[in-house]
């Protein structure tokens, strides 16, 4: 298991500050934009996150030192529900990330999201948004 370092804590920090500062902009800019991009953000809204868990490292991908991607494509209901999850990992890491256990893990995670469904002309509506775990040893 990792331990928790101070290192570790403020690359978070910044990591989550950045994240933040990035969505920010990203608001402002549509805002700035003008009365078209207002329009059509009425008319539909993206998934909101509230909750995403964190994968856990598998004890045979630590031993293995694997490090990777796993992607997921991930069917957001609109009742709230996760629905199915799609393994879209790079063909070349696949096989070593699911051998490792960590497609598992990113799966596992990824049916703990919490989040508020997609909305288009004011109704719930279900999407299919990509999600990626990034698996680093440090």
């Amino acid at each position: 298991m990792s331990k928790t370092t101070p290192t570790n804590v403020l690359a978070n920090c910044i990591w989550a500050c950045s994240f933040t500062l990035l969505c920010s902009l990203g608001i402002s800019a549509q805002a700035a934009s003008g009365n078209k991009s207002e329009e059509k953000s009425q008319k539909s809204e993206t998934v909101k996150i509230k909750k995403r868990p964190n994968a856990s490292y598998t004890i045979e991908g630590r031993k293995a030192g694997v490090e990777g991607r796993v992607r997921l494509k991930v069917t957001f209901k609109s009742n709230g529900d996760i629905g199915d999850l799609v393994d879209v990992t790079r063909k070349e890491d696949k096989e070593r990330m699911a051998q490792a256990g960590l497609t598992q893990q990113a799966i596992d995670a990824a049916r703990k999201i919490e989040f508020e469904p997609a909305k288009r002309e004011g109704k719930p509506t279900t999407v299919v948004k990509q999600v990626e775990y990034v698996f680093t040893l440090y």
